[in-house]
């Protein structure tokens, strides 16, 4: 496939921003009709050096493409992933200090080669296919933003896309230390007279697709005029808008072309955002169909009011392409009675208010289950500590039933038990077992016992008053010498002696 292009036009403004975080290639004011490779890159604003890697990416990836894949030959995938992991290679060698991991960019990636056009990107910078001649977008590219897939997931409505705080957020970028994931549509359906549009946020976040395809469908303008409508219309944006326009004058077809594969139709029937069939969408083809009329009547015999549709037909079914200047003969046209086209009931998303009331019944559940079991921990830590407080001296139920079942008097005399014991005399060779119960035994009679030769005794000096042994201290005799006896005598109690005995 061989083309012929119109002189881009670029857009490249600051925007009410300090500084320039937009790169393009070519560079601005030095593209020309034999260019075949556009780039735009979108520096992240919100992070650090955004300008140094949109200018990393744009360079590293256009200088690949130069050095190893010319234009006369087919560019394949392989190819440009080869190129890409060579631009985050370039990425990472510029982080130089702490932070510098998180600088990033968005790509838009247009390559016309003999095979078509190879079209890539990353992040919310979009790229457009316009076709004037039938007044329709062929395809829009999807944005890799958290608005996007909250609006397919049918979380948020278009109206809500374009004041939800997460607008911002992307799903994908080109950064260091982030995986690269393009998506990547390969397009062999390019008819004379075809835009392709590659546009940073700050140029369509302020148009809507229709009023881009109204400026791109006026025949009354040229293409440096509606370059200047366009940058004029988003002027008032405060972030930079940049991008390039490239107008398709001609398409030479090869016999390669047949072979290529052509992921635009099913690329667009992905696309719910922008295949969605609301009112609004179809009013909006609709109105583009009207405002061409007029010019293709004044060109040649009447045509049938465009009907949109998920994807055109292929010019070679009728073997006629419009910008010919050449009516249809009657044996290629098949006329069919017009009968409404039944349009689908609008998407309804779920109720944003039984939502919330759904969320704020399960957080009321979980915050009373959350005060029972404290008030249940609570009132066991109260028992515990007031337990511990009654020391060693707990009794259980059964201890304190017992307990209060007994008199005063019982009480009394089990104190007096434990507290007065009365001492023993226990004299040299007796034995008392505590385990024996003592019995009272009647004193042994004595039996007289024959003096014997005693040596005398020092004297011993009478004890002072301070030293006397009183009534109620036990006082023990002089031990006699004992005969020896066989058996040992029964343990006696001898009671205490009086000190006048």
């Amino acid at each position: 496939m061989k083309y012929t292009f119109l002189q881009p036009q670029a857009i490249y403004e600051l925007g009410q921003r300090s500084n320039q975080e937009d790169t393009i290639f070519p560079a601005i004011g030095n593209a020309t009709a034999e260019d075949r490779l556009f780039i735009v890159c979108d520096g992240m604003g919100g992070h650090q050096k955004g300008e140094v890697a949109s200018s990393i990416v744009c360079k590293s990836l256009s200088d690949f493409v130069k050095a190893y894949a010319p234009a006369d030959e087919v560019f394949t995938e392989d190819r440009f992933m080869d190129g890409l992991a060579a631009a985050v290679a370039d990425l990472k060698a510029a982080v130089q200090a702490p932070g510098d991991e998180q600088m990033g960019t968005t790509l838009v990636f247009l390559y016309f080669h003999r095979g078509g056009c190879f079209a890539a990107h990353i992040g919310d910078s979009r790229y457009y296919h316009f076709r004037p001649t039938t007044g329709e977008i062929v395809y829009r590219s999807k944005d890799h933003s958290l608005v996007t897939e909250l609006y397919e997931a049918g979380e948020l409505t278009k109206a809500e896309q374009m004041t939800a705080d997460c607008r911002n957020v992307l799903t994908r970028a080109m950064m260091p230390a982030q995986p690269h994931n393009p998506e990547i549509v390969h397009i062999t359906d390019i008819q004379p007279g075809d835009w392709f549009c590659m546009f940073t946020d700050g140029i369509y976040e302020d148009l809507t697709d229709s009023e881009l395809l109204d400026i791109f469908c006026d025949l009354s303008l040229s293409d440096a005029e509606k370059c200047e409508k366009l940058r004029r219309l988003s002027a008032g944006n405060s972030d930079n808008h940049s991008g390039y326009m490239i107008h398709i004058a001609d398409v030479e077809a090869e016999p390669l072309d047949s072979e290529q594969p052509n992921d635009e139709t099913e690329a667009r029937a992905a696309h719910k955002a922008f295949n969605d069939d609301s009112p609004e969408r179809v009013a909006e083809v609709v109105t583009v169909a009207e405002v061409q009329a007029a010019p293709h009547q004044q060109a040649g015999p009447a045509t049938p009011a465009f009907t949109p549709t998920p994807a055109p037909a292929p010019p070679s079914s009728l073997n006629h392409h419009p910008s010919s200047g050449n009516p249809p003969h009657a044996e290629d046209v098949t006329v069919v009675e017009a009968t409404p086209i039944p349009q689908a009931p609008p998407y309804q998303p779920q109720d944003q208010f039984a939502r919330r009331q759904s969320a704020s019944v399960r957080s009321n559940l979980l915050w009373a289950l959350l005060v029972a079991l404290l008030v249940i921990v609570g009132i066991v830590l109260i028992i515990v500590l007031r337990d511990n407080d009654t020391g060693d001296d707990f009794q259980g139920p059964r201890e304190q039933t017992e307990r209060s079942m007994e008199t005063p008097k019982d009480v009394k005399q089990t104190e007096e038990k434990t507290e007065q014991k009365t001492p023993q005399v226990i004299y040299k060779d007796e034995y008392i077992d505590d385990n024996v119960p003592a019995t009272p035994t009647k004193p042994a009679v004595q039996q007289p016992v024959k003096p014997e030769p005693q040596t005398p005794q020092p004297e011993v000096k009478p004890e002072s008053p301070a030293q006397a042994p009183t009534q109620s201290e036990p006082t023990t005799t002089p031990q006699q010498p004992e005969k020896p006896v066989q058996e040992l005598p029964a343990p006696v109690i001898k009671p205490a002696e009086d000190d006048a005995e």
